[in-house]
């Protein structure tokens, strides 16, 4: 009967179909911790801009894309209580300031105050459309505005959802396809199991549960820079021109939901031209890799879809990469102190890289592709191998660190997220390889940070029978050792290592979603974990 079963799953079709039924009850899953966005507020930040920003665009059209001529209103839900809705209207007079732009004066940001916005305009479009296919008839474009913090966990008002559906469907949708996305990655360039880790680990992640439940673009912006990584390297593998072409479309989509999607654009110049580095030396050879199919389909994709973007920009403020200079002396200026709390932050390298792996332990992982990147760089372009998967993985991250050097913000770095996820499955199912006398030394290493990390914390307990998950989910997964009388001890080499990583995989969602739950409910924008 088992070799029947065994010799049943191990068809192709049946292969495939389990791994993509297993990669969808994830992005199931996903949605059941990204559900809370249906009951928390949208009007905080940013949020407010893309709610205004939408609102105008329906009723005004491109040419009035700015913050200008809006007033708000806000109505509690019930009388007499202190939970409100609100809603952006227009005003009379279109070129008033408005009361948005007035707030933000108010409290030393007077910056946003501009004759055409410089955020591109594909997330408050898109927030225009799901406001015609969901809002109801007439419905003006309300959000909620109060945070009922962790009341959530008793009362989940109906009207709350009803209210900002519209609003709040899209970076949740754009969270979950890329969820499902990170499956397809791992897929493409390993293999379905590296696809399903890569899956779990961003639908843990709390920087993306975060970004989710917010009206931002980045959950938008790294689904459209995925599926255009996907589609290049699909592109190479069928050696397809129109692959290129849309990829640079789903590229050129990203840079209307905001510019650093064109950071993709520089790294896949850099990865193409670096990969025929032996011919650069000739003036004709240069030409020829400078204008190959490669990069010229997928710049015009790019350029096809945001150009108007650029020249509009440019007609306006003489730069098509213009951006609004700050104020002086912002730092002291701004009374809601998030530029204080910005400047106090560590550089963006610390912050990218033992930010993340603190808030998400298994990323870590990740970094022991490095050495993988360097070996099959020399490979790639210099022997003309074609195993390029960790390179243009490290180059398009390696673009996103150097260009986002100086950022403060974790969401910053959304769009390699997935790329990180796939490299840290890959190092997590190729561990399972390695020696029992590894796998020890790396489960002391990581339980000695966990007595440091947790030692003063709510999970103190969870300490205790974190060894003792290591020894029975070992047994568990690896049981079937006993019957085919291969079992030596209890710590034979696949039974150890499946059980370390399954024992991790639990403590991570242990240790990531309740840093995700927290600022949730604190309705936090920055996530100001560990730093």
């Amino acid at each position: 009967m088992k070799t029947i079963l065994f010799k049943f799953f191990a068809r192709p079709i049946v292969k495939a179909l389990t791994a993509f039924l297993v990669a969808a009850l994830i992005v199931v899953f996903s949605f059941l911790i990204r559900a809370n966005t249906f009951w928390l507020p949208h009007w905080m930040g940013d949020q407010s801009h893309y709610v205004t920003l939408a609102m105008k665009l329906e009723k005004l059209g491109f040419e009035h894309y700015n913050l200008r001529g809006v007033r708000i209103k806000l109505f509690p839900v019930q009388a007499n209580n202190r939970v409100y809705f609100v809603y952006p209207y227009l005003s009379k007079d279109l070129n008033e300031r408005g009361e948005i732009l007035s707030g933000l004066a108010a409290v030393g940001i007077p910056y946003y105050d501009q004759p055409f916005f410089h955020k591109p305009p594909a997330f408050s479009y898109a927030l225009v459309y799901a406001h015609k296919l969901i809002a109801k008839k007439n419905q003006p474009y309300i959000v909620v505005m109060t945070n009922i913090a962790r009341k959530l966990d008793e009362i989940k008002p109906n009207i709350f959802k009803e209210v900002q559906l519209w609003a709040v469907v899209v970076p949740l949708f754009f969270s979950l396809v890329t969820v499902f996305l990170t499956f397809v990655l791992g897929k493409l360039l390993f293999s379905y199991r590296i696809g399903i880790y890569s899956a779990f680990l961003m639908a843990i992640n709390p920087v993306e549960i975060m970004a989710s439940q917010k009206l931002w673009t980045d959950t938008m912006l790294t689904c459209f820079i995925l599926l255009a990584l996907i589609l290049f390297i699909l592109g190479k593998k069928r050696k397809a021109w129109p692959l290129f072409l849309l990829s640079g479309i789903s590229c050129g989509i990203g840079v209307l939901t905001k510019q650093t999607a064109g950071y993709f654009l520089i790294a896949i110049w850099i990865f193409t031209i670096a990969g025929h580095d032996r011919k650069l030396y000739k003036i004709k050879e240069f030409l020829r890799v400078i204008f190959n199919r490669e990069i010229i389909f997928f710049t015009i994709g790019v350029f096809f879809v945001s150009g108007y973007w650029f020249w509009k920009i440019y007609s306006i403020y003489g730069h098509p990469l213009w951006l609004p200079p700050h104020a002086e002396n912002l730092v002291e200026k701004d009374v809601t102190k998030w530029f204080q709390t910005l400047s106090m932050r560590p550089p963006g390298i610390i912050l990218y890289t033992v930010g993340l792996t603190y808030i998400c332990p298994l990323f870590v992982f990740a970094y022991l592709s490095f050495k993988r990147f360097i070996v099959d760089s020399w490979s790639l372009f210099f022997k003309r191998k074609k195993d390029y998967n960790f390179v243009l993985l490290w180059i398009v991250i390696l673009v996103f660190y150097g260009l986002l050097f100086y950022g403060r913000e974790h969401r910053y770095m959304m769009p390699v997220y997935p790329l990180f996820a796939v490299l840290a499955a890959y190092y997590i199912e190729d561990s399972r390889r390695y020696s029992a006398k590894f796998l020890w030394a790396l489960l002391i290493i990581f339980l000695g940070c966990l007595f440091i990390l947790l030692g003063k914390t709510e999970y103190k307990q969870f300490l205790i029978i974190f060894p003792v998950l290591v020894v029975f989910l070992g047994y568990f997964t690896d049981k079937s050792s006993f019957y085919r009388g291969k079992f030596k001890n209890i710590f034979y080499k696949n039974y150890f290592s499946t059980a370390v990583f399954l024992a991790l995989a639990i403590f991570s969602l242990f240790w990531s979603l309740p840093i995700a739950k927290k600022i949730i409910f604190a309705n936090d924008l920055l996530m100001n974990i560990p730093f």
